[in-house]
């Protein structure tokens, strides 16, 4: 069976660090008689499908590159379509607006990253909004693991509503979970 080393996020160290791991390329239609011992969450998946789809767009200039994220994209979508016919989603409009918060808050941390590495110390502001734009990326995942029963990610980030206000963001009710941040803090009422 061929392997591929493929980087992973972190989602413990807010997307920032990457690990290696292995995965298998071909015969992954076997996942159905294997046992999963510890493999990524759907909400895993679907975040890092839309790095992934980020870096097919901005990054995939180079046809070598292109094809690499596009078959990585390949790899990831059939785990998410093998796990999604096995799940019993909830509220699928909850779910789609989930996936469409990750994706949204995926290109602000990019952005943000992007202006931040140009070296000087003058985007150092930029900071705090990545890392409350990361706790919203992590409650959406939460959402999506949520709707089918997968863990939750217990990484309790802080939603920072005054650099929100000063970026000109309103995270707040965006789900029908009844959920809301006092105090810069999540709370979970129905999750």
């Amino acid at each position: 069976m061929d392997k591929i080393n493929r980087k992973l996020w972190n989602k413990s160290n807010g997307g920032t660090k990457r690990m290696d791991i292995q995965s298998t390329d071909i015969n992954r239609r076997e996942i159905g008689t294997r046992e999963r011992k510890y493999l990524p969450v759907l909400s895993f998946l679907i975040d890092l499908l839309s790095i992934v789809t980020l870096k097919s767009m901005i990054l995939g200039v180079n046809d070598e590159k292109k094809e690499a994220y596009e078959k990585e994209a390949r790899l990831i979508m059939h785990d998410i379509d093998l796990i999604i016919k096995q799940s019993n989603i909830k509220d699928y409009g909850q779910f789609i607006r989930a996936i469409q918060i990750n994706a949204i808050t995926n290109r602000l941390i990019w952005e943000n990253e992007s202006k931040a590495r140009q070296g000087d110390r003058s985007n150092d502001y930029l900071l705090p909004f990545t890392h409350t734009i990361n706790a919203l990326r992590m409650y959406a995942g939460n959402v999506v693991s949520y709707q089918i029963g997968d863990r939750k990610d217990l990484n309790e980030n802080k939603l920072n509503e005054e650099v929100c206000k000063e970026r000109g963001y309103n995270f707040n009710n965006l789900f029908d979970t009844g959920s809301s941040y006092i105090g810069s803090k999540w709370i979970n009422l129905n999750i």
